[in-house]
């Protein structure tokens, strides 16, 4: 359009979308970003909340991790310590992003990205006010946007207050079990100290 120069590139304001396991790839948040020329450098995408603080970050030179695994590989966050993860909560709290991929690209022209909902540590967020920001060649332009939550989730009278509980939830779980995993591994050092020479033992309590 006239607003929009064809040598600029343009972040365009995003609609709001659902966190949502019902089409997506269609109905969740989704960026759109115009690229004149396809750039040299890396075309990076960052989630943040309403704070400003970063959610995920996705690159061009990388391919989102697979659906339901976190960066580490595990299948989802604090999988290794059997803490739950609301993808694989009951129906009525929804999945967000399920069965979506995060992948930014760098075509010349319209780029589309349709973000998964979720954290760096593969953590499905609750809905709320976010903001994307798009960085191209050093130079960085940002949007707000509201992920919803889904009215087929809320007409079963789970609320927004619930999902962000649910969130909060997982993450002191994790938390938690991030510490057992410490203590664990204290307890097992003592132990081979224990059968150790005077100076292992002694590095091993200290």
């Amino acid at each position: 359009t006239p607003s929009v120069a064809t040598d600029a590139v343009t972040l365009f304001a995003p609609r709001d979308g659902y966190r949502t396991r019902v089409n997506p790839s269609v109905l969740g948040p989704m960026f759109e970003y115009y690229l004149p020329p396809v750039p040299a450098g890396t075309v990076v995408v960052d989630v943040l909340d309403a704070t400003g603080a970063i959610v995920n970050t996705y690159s061009s030179d990388a391919l989102a991790p697979g659906v339901g695994r976190s960066p580490r590989g595990g299948r989802g966050a604090g999988a290794d310590q059997g803490v739950p993860d609301p993808d694989a909560a009951p129906v009525g709290f929804g999945r967000g992003g399920a069965g979506v991929q995060t992948r930014v690209t760098k075509d010349a022209g319209i780029n589309r990205v349709v973000w998964n909902v979720q954290s760096r540590d593969g953590v499905t967020m609750p809905p709320g006010s976010y903001q994307v920001r798009l960085t191209v060649n050093g130079a960085s332009q940002t949007q707000p946007f509201k992920a919803l939550i889904d009215p087929n989730v809320a007409a079963t009278g789970v609320t927004v207050a619930d999902l962000r509980e649910q969130y909060q939830h997982v993450l002191n779980v994790r938390a938690f079990g991030q510490q057992v995993t410490q203590l664990v591994t204290r307890v097992r050092d003592a132990r081979n100290a224990a059968h150790s020479g005077p100076a292992d033992r002694q590095a091993a309590i200290e």
